[in-house]
């Protein structure tokens, strides 16, 4: 069963629900039968950076895309969903502050492809190129750590690798193969 706002008071009520619990305001019948879309309706204004940052992760989109979202309310994030589906996507936005609604979708007659991109529940590849620890780029160069008259005497200074994105210093062996979000 999934919430939705009634037309009229826009208060919470449920999807199969004949008429509003609070107004009376009658519902359209069967709208539990059909599918469903998500809607990101608020999100608290100090929390901005959290919800662009959640809609990366869940919704897989770039920083342009996501701060276009966060500045477009109410915006449809996607249509033609399943109400578990749409459950699922709102369940996954939550811890980043954001408030959706899942209505009735009336105009999609066919389920959409949305959810099964997003390939919840699978584990995404994980690249073999060594990355930064601390942030996770690739960009970084390798460089000899020692340059005092000591290293005449006791042999070659230390290699380490400098991050160019954090400037994170890191031994050669320690780059993070399996950085993901």
């Amino acid at each position: 069963m999934a919430l939705i706002k009634c037309p009229e008071c826009g208060k919470e009520v449920s999807n199969r629900a004949a008429a509003c619990i609070h107004c009376g305001f009658p519902l359209s019948e069967g709208a539990g039968d059909g599918y469903f879309k998500i809607i990101l309706t608020d999100y608290p204004k100090e929390q901005k950076i959290n919800l662009i940052k959640g809609l990366r992760i869940v919704l897989k989109l770039g920083l342009a895309d996501a701060k276009n979202v966060s500045e477009s309310l109410p915006y449809e994030i996607a249509c033609g969903l399943t109400e578990n589906e749409c459950e699922e996507l709102k369940r996954r936005l939550e811890p980043y502050y954001a408030s959706v609604n899942i209505v009735a979708d009336k105009a999609s007659n066919e389920h959409s492809d949305f959810f099964k991109a997003l390939e919840f529940g699978r584990k995404r590849p994980v690249s073999e190129q060594p990355r930064c620890p601390m942030c996770g780029s690739v960009h970084f160069s390798t460089v000899e750590a020692s340059s005092s008259i000591f290293r005449v005497f006791i042999g070659r200074g230390k290699i380490v690798n400098i991050c160019q994105s954090c400037g994170h210093k890191f031994k050669p062996g320690a780059a993070y193969h399996k950085f993901t979000t």
